[in-house]
């Protein structure tokens, strides 16, 4: 090919170019374009998946995501904020987001195969809320009750212990109790097909299995075999896996300790909780959206004095001790419903988003206990919608 340098020949070179470049671009395009409206036409359709969050990047549970303009097809985001629309028709769909407390949004998608990507974020900005946040510190525990021991042992981090709070044990997932005890280095595991139950702990220094203390009371000398309890219904563990680390309560008769302890300490009465459920939470959500489309609860912009904390209530969520020791962090958002006497409808109290279920379990607990002035309208005491926000900090992290 021959280049003519002269008046206008670069440019004429560039825009020879620019041309090969683009046209094929635009065709593709249009190609694109073009098949999406014929697999319209034919009926094909798609599907959508994204998140819904707040403007802190917080995932918002039990937003509704609607199909406007076509069969209304509607979802209701999941504990990670997620939500799925599926047999969508191709190209380019308006959907309605909103989420009580929040403003709601359309927004545009381009729908373009049976695929869903996870590529689409929905940000809600917060309404104004006239009702203060709480902070919960974390403060030096006040040791009580049958753990006592336990947390101050965790709290000093004295000996050479190995401690598993409910927490950790959450986030592992173990299978059995033994999957926790693998963990703890100065332990070895033997199989012996003699026991059905499987493993057999040993210590590895003496060769001898280690006493287990259950809810601080001994078993028997002989050995004990940890899977016999759930690891579900463990509160706290604490491993000592040789002579020197062992605490002196836990000694045993006779010494029967000098092989190691491993104590387990059980969930008792309130410290039982549940995971709420997907469904749980987006029942509780539908059932108060349909009551502030019913008319028969008000939201605070409806109100000519919102509910506030009545003068005597003391609201004071309990910080979890295993929680604050491992510095876990966080918002908690609940919403419910203020009746018109000032007492909080138990049925109604749900989770917009939680760090961690013991935090949710936390607020909650202290929800039961509170009492509330109810908001006003037109004179008369009303039942109110309310949206709290409880921040869990740690003092030591502030300023940082």
């Amino acid at each position: 090919m021959r280049y003519d340098h002269g008046k206008d020949g670069i440019g004429a070179v560039t825009r020879s170019l620019t041309l090969t470049l683009i046209l094929p671009l635009v065709a593709a395009a249009a190609a694109g374009r073009s098949a999406v409206a014929q697999q319209r036409t034919s009926g094909q359709t798609g599907a959508i998946a994204g998140v819904v969050q707040d403007e802190s990047g917080n995932a918002l549970v039990a937003a509704e995501v609607t199909l406007l303009g076509g069969d209304g097809q509607r979802a209701v985001t999941d504990e990670e904020g997620q939500f799925l629309l599926v047999r969508i028709p191709l190209g380019d769909v308006r959907l309605g987001v909103r989420r009580l407390g929040y403003q709601p949004r359309e927004v545009t998608a381009y729908v373009a195969g049976t695929r869903a990507g996870r590529g689409l974020t929905v940000v809600l900005k917060q309404l104004p809320q006239r009702i203060a946040a709480i902070e919960v510190e974390g403060k030096p525990l006040d040791y009580g009750g049958p753990m006592a021991g336990f947390y101050q042992r965790l709290e000093s981090k004295a000996g050479g212990g190995r401690f598993f709070t409910r927490a950790q044990i959450d986030s592992i997932r173990p299978y059995s109790t033994t999957d926790l005890l693998r963990r703890v280095p100065g332990l070895g595991f033997t199989w012996t097909g003699s026991d059905m139950r499987g493993s057999v702990i040993k210590s590895r220094d003496r060769r001898c299995s280690p006493l287990v203390w259950v809810d601080g009371t001994p078993t028997s000398t002989s050995y004990y075999n940890p899977d016999l309890i759930n690891p579900r219904t463990i509160e706290g563990m604490e491993v000592y896996s040789g002579l020197s680390t062992v605490p002196p309560q836990f000694a045993g008769p006779a010494g029967a300790g000098s092989c190691g302890v491993i104590a387990i300490w059980t969930r008792v009465g309130e410290r039982q909780y549940s995971r709420p459920g997907r469904s749980e939470r987006e029942e509780a959500a539908a059932v108060l959206a349909s009551l502030i489309d019913s008319v028969q609860v008000y939201t605070e912009a409806e109100v000519d004095q919102v509910a506030q904390f009545a003068p005597s209530a003391r609201f004071s969520p309990e910080y979890p001790a295993e929680l604050r020791q491992s510095k876990v962090t966080g918002v908690v958002v609940t919403e419910f419903v203020v009746d018109a006497s000032g007492h909080i409808e138990p049925e109604t109290v749900g989770v917009v988003y939680s760090p961690h279920p013991l935090l949710t379990e936390a607020v909650s607990a202290a929800l039961s206990r509170t009492t509330f002035t109810p908001a006003q309208r037109a004179g008369h005491a009303v039942r109110q919608l309310v949206q709290l926000p409880v921040h869990f900090v740690d003092p030591q992290g502030k300023g940082k």
